[in-house]
Formats: structure tokens, sequence, C-alpha cells
């Protein structure tokens, strides 16, 4: 008997596996249920996300009733979780939303911003991470060093934003003598960069170098609890994490924005096999951009 009022249409069976509209239907086994939403949350390329996105990227693949109740359930007894949870209501005034720039490709705009004095490891002990600004929302986090000069900046960017994603537009950064080093600016002044300063106080524009910044030392504390200097190795996993993760403005992931999908985290009991050709994919990327453009302008207009 189907455990739902639903059309007989909706449910398949491939290779010894029940399908409800394409996700894996799992029984009414509350240690089975466990097991998947715990391999899915404590994996290192998830991340240990909150309850909200830890239930959307269980929702990927799996369905069974009453899983969002199953997953705050979970979520409220994960002790790492519950010991470090970001702090969503921040003591200073979040700064307005940049206007969204129509046909803005990934990491054109973008933040940047350095963690510091973490245990070293291999000579590094630090993180610059840098937040795309546009619609897309991504995240880059490369190895550093507190001791870095303007020239290695200027380098790590071309090795790790450039390569990928071509020329900045513009950068925008906090008053840390390495950003705002003549160096820094000449560099910029001769591959077109508009350097951009943000106020002293509030270095961490509308609040999303912020998260993100709070994000990764939260992730880097749970995986690297006993063993601090392993923080590197997870460095990538973190970043991998982040842009996997359910945007809570836009609705989809930095990686679907980007892409059209999303990368696999781990390993599934079956394969994916509806390819949809390109035109589809372009024509869905269209469609996810133009969606993302329409979400940002109305949270922007909420808040002036």
């Amino acid at each position: 008997m189907l455990p739902i009022k639903s059309a007989l249409s909706d449910w398949k069976i491939k290779k010894d596996l029940l399908f409800f509209k394409d996700q894996i239907y799992v029984p009414n086994d509350m240690e089975l249920q466990r097991s998947v939403v715990c391999a899915i949350h404590e994996t290192p390329g998830v991340g240990h996300p909150g309850q909200w996105n830890t239930l959307e990227q269980v929702q990927r693949d799996f369905w069974w009733p009453g899983m969002a109740k199953f997953v705050k359930g979970f979520i409220d007894g994960c002790v790492p979780c519950q010991q470090l949870k970001i702090n969503t209501h921040p003591t200073w005034t979040p700064i307005q939303l940049l206007k969204p720039v129509k046909d803005l490709f990934p990491f054109q705009v973008c933040t940047m911003d350095l963690i510091m004095d973490l245990p070293e490891c291999n000579r590094m002990d630090s993180i610059l991470v840098v937040v795309d600004h546009s619609s897309m929302k991504g995240v880059i986090f490369t190895l550093c060093t507190k001791k870095a000069d303007t020239t290695k900046i200027a380098e790590l960017l071309i090795q790790h934003v450039y390569r990928h994603f071509g020329l900045q537009v513009r950068i925008i950064s906090d008053r840390d003598p390495r950003f705002t080093a003549e160096v820094f600016q000449e560099v910029g002044r001769q591959l077109s960069i508009k350097h951009s300063m943000s106020t002293a106080f509030h270095p961490q524009i509308d609040g999303e170098m912020e998260r993100v910044n709070q994000g990764i030392k939260v992730y880097l504390q749970i995986f690297c609890l006993k063993e601090q200097i392993r923080w590197k190795k997870y460095l990538l996993l973190a970043e991998f994490a982040h842009n996997n993760r359910t945007h809570s403005v836009l609705k989809k992931s930095p990686f679907f924005m980007m892409m059209g999908y999303h990368p696999r985290a781990f390993p599934t009991a079956f394969e994916r096999t509806s390819i949809p050709s390109v035109e589809e994919r372009l024509q869905e990327l269209k469609s996810v951009w133009e969606e993302t453009m329409s979400l940002l302008e109305l949270a922007r207009q909420q808040m002036i």
C-alpha cells in the first residue's frame, strides 16, 4: 500500500529501488532514515549545514513522509551543530545589498578578506576569502600566510580567480594594508580593475562576507576539533560544501546557478540517466539567472 495519496505514475521501480518523483523512497524505519540523514549531513562535502540546508540536500535524492520533522529532530540532536551554531543575528548594522547588475558573470565583482592566525600548517596560517557579488554568490578559499605582501595577494588572485573566471571588473576589500598599498592599486590600474573601499567600521559588505567567514570557521572547528593543524586538508572541501549549499535568498546553490546542476558530494545507490541537451541546459540556466536577479532585486528593495 502506498504511504500517501498520489498518482501511481509518481512511483517507479529502478534496479530494485522504489522511487517517488525521482527520489528514492525510504521506508518507515527510523534507523535507516537516520543513517541516510547522518551520511549526508556529516560528509565533509556537505559539512554539517543547518536544518534547512540539510533537508534540502537530503531531498535531492531521497523522500519519505514527515522527513522535514525528522531532519529537524536530527539537527537538534547533533552535538557539533548545537555547540557551534552560527550567530544569525549580528550586532552590527548590515550595509545595503549591492544593486544586482544584469548579465554580470561570476566573480566579476567580488569582495576579499583574510582569516589570519590559524594554527600553522606547512607554513600556512591564513585563508584568503573571495566572495562573488554577482548573482551567483560563490566563494573561493585560498591558502595564504599573514605575511603575504601585495604582490603575493595579486598572484593568488590570478592563480585562483582569474584562471577560472577571467578578469574582475571590481574588487571590494576592507582597509587592510595589503589591499590598499600602492603596489596593489597599481596592479588594479594596469588591469583596469576598479578597487572600491568599504567603510572602516563595516568591511563586510552587506554581511555576506561575515556569514562566509563565520561558516568556514565553524566548518573547520567541526572537522578539525581533535587536530587543529589539519585545517589545510579540509579547506577545499569547505569551499565545495559552501558552493553546493542552497542560498537562503536565491533558493539555488552557487554551483547550480553557475553550471545548472549539483555536483555529487557523495556516492549514491543509483545513477542519473536523464541528461538534458545543450539547448535545454542553456535555457534552464537562463531561467535560473532571470529568477535569481528578480530575487536579488526583491531582497534589496526590502532593505531600503
